[in-house]
């Protein structure tokens, strides 16, 4: 309270920016308090406002050396700490020292002991090399004239072995992933309907085999087919015109193909021959024969005002062919092939010809050819070899034991020349 009115020294040696800055503050008020108090009494209030703010500034004042005593306090104290810590350090050198001596003379002598025996192998690897020892050839070494190794004899043996079982193997293991039909004699085995009979595969792709005077095996095998088919036929009373459906599992067996070429092998006896293409759904004979898909077969079949004798062509391929041509894919076909005027129509061709060929829709994947049963006389059940497989063959004989086509007999297609029978013309 005494030193109230007096200045603070601005140089105390505190390097805090804060309490110097409130030091220089309280500084000034107190030099104005001191020039208004020669001029004006203590009861003026602008003294006595200036002494209040003197009086708040000394209390932040002293509050700050307050907290500035309290910091120096804190870093004495960590000064403290580290002496000690840097003392306990400095009293451990000494220990740290002898350890270090130690390794230092074990170091030594585990070095000398090395050097030491890295001497004597060198001398003794020396003495070891200049001893001669003491020796006499008992035998002298012989040659032989034959090699030890490799044993030509059983390698060879081994590669006779190897080359016999090799290519036995692969071809069990090919035959047992292969599931296709091969020849006649696999499917004969497979399949319980009668066979009359096997085609050629023909190299050149020609929808005609058949042409007039022609020797190839494809024409002799539809001669001999036409025989077979005679054959199993002879008994029969014909009083009409026969109706021969041609039929297969799935597609590409190559039906339509046999159905035009055995048609046109009996059109060359000289029978009035009629081939209607039945198959409403992929219809392939108009393609074949030369024709384009005009007619109207379906439209008949749909009543729509066609006489019967309208829907046959002539084939341009033999005289005594005529051709029924589908026309053109309707949306109904199984409602169709239902329709009475297919009855009729048929009525019509028996006749007229001699034999009516019937090109249907394959029996495995449409209920089409079914439907035709009731109008045929024979059935031809075309396959295909290396085409068919073999799980198709339960099928086939489903059918033939239910009896689902009149007069089954089977035809196996796309045999190889060499194992067709026949070689004329090859």
């Amino acid at each position: 309270e005494r030193n109230r009115h007096s200045l603070i020294p601005s140089n105390l040696g505190i390097a805090d920016e804060g309490l110097a800055g409130l030091t220089n503050s309280y500084n000034s008020l107190v030099l104005r308090q001191m020039k208004m108090e020669r001029s004006a009494t203590e009861s003026k209030p602008m003294v006595v406002q200036l002494d209040a703010q003197i009086s708040a500034m000394r209390k932040n004042l002293l509050a700050r050396i307050e907290t500035v005593r309290n910091t120096l306090t804190i870093r004495k104290n960590d000064l403290i700490r580290q002496q000690e810590q840097f003392n306990v350090r400095i009293q451990e050198i000494p220990e740290q020292e002898r350890s270090y001596i130690a390794l230092r003379r074990q170091q030594e002598i585990k070095q000398n002991v090395y050097i030491f025996l890295s001497q004597k192998c060198e001398e003794n690897a020396l003495t070891l090399a200049t001893t001669i020892m003491p020796a006499r050839v008992i035998d002298r070494p012989q040659a032989s004239t034959n090699a030890v190794a490799p044993r030509k004899k059983i390698v060879l043996l081994l590669a006779l072995i190897l080359g016999c079982c090799i290519p036995v193997g692969i071809i069990e293991i090919w035959k047992l992933l292969d599931n296709k039909i091969r020849g006649s004699r696999e499917y004969q085995k497979l399949v319980k309907a009668p066979f009359i009979g096997q085609l050629a595969l023909d190299k050149d792709k020609q929808p005609i085999a058949m042409t007039e005077n022609s020797n190839s095996t494809a024409a002799e095998l539809f001669r001999l087919l036409r025989s077979n088919i005679r054959f199993m036929r002879h008994d029969k009373d014909k009083t009409e015109g026969e109706v021969i459906l041609v039929t297969s599992s799935i597609d590409g067996e190559g039906k339509s193909y046999i159905a035009l070429n055995t048609a046109l092998s009996f059109a060359q006896t000289g029978k009035r021959v009629a081939l209607v293409g039945l198959d409403l759904r992929k219809p392939a004979l108009a393609q074949y024969s030369g024709l384009s898909q005009k007619g109207c077969l379906t439209s008949y079949l749909a009543e729509e005002g066609c006489r019967a004798e309208d829907t046959i062509f002539a084939s341009g391929i033999h005289p005594n062919l005529d051709v029924v041509p589908a026309g053109i894919v309707p949306p109904n076909p199984n409602e169709l092939l239902q329709s009475n005027r297919l009855d009729e129509l048929m009525g019509y061709l028996r006749t007229h010809y001699d034999y009516i060929f019937i090109d249907s829709a394959p029996v495995s994947m449409v209920s089409d050819t079914f439907l035709l049963a009731h109008i045929a006389d024979m059935t031809l059940y075309v396959s295909r070899a290396d085409y068919t497989t073999r799980d198709m063959a339960d099928f086939i004989n489903s059918v033939y034991e239910e009896h689902r086509l009149p007069d089954m007999m089977c035809v196996l297609n796309g045999v190889k020349a060499a194992g067709a029978g026949y070689g004329y013309g090859v």
